[in-house]
């Protein structure tokens, strides 16, 4: 994944917005990110998921824990 310039930083945007502005822009910013933490957080359950399953199936067609 390319880095793309403020997408994952912050800096200082009252220096460029107006107060009001800046705030409703860090809410934004906040919720987005919390977004994409917990779609993260599902994609590493589901992954952890499918490992797990995987080592199952590999027990249960050997036989034994091949680990």
């Amino acid at each position: 994944m390319d880095f793309i310039p403020g997408e994952y930083c912050t800096m200082k945007i009252t220096r460029i917005l107006p107060k009001k502005l800046a705030i409703e822009f860090q809410k934004h910013n906040i919720e987005k990110n919390k977004v994409e933490l917990e779609y993260y957080r599902n994609r590493v359950f589901t992954l952890e998921q499918l490992i797990k399953e995987g080592y199952d199936e590999l027990i249960q067609v050997r036989g034994y824990n091949w680990k």
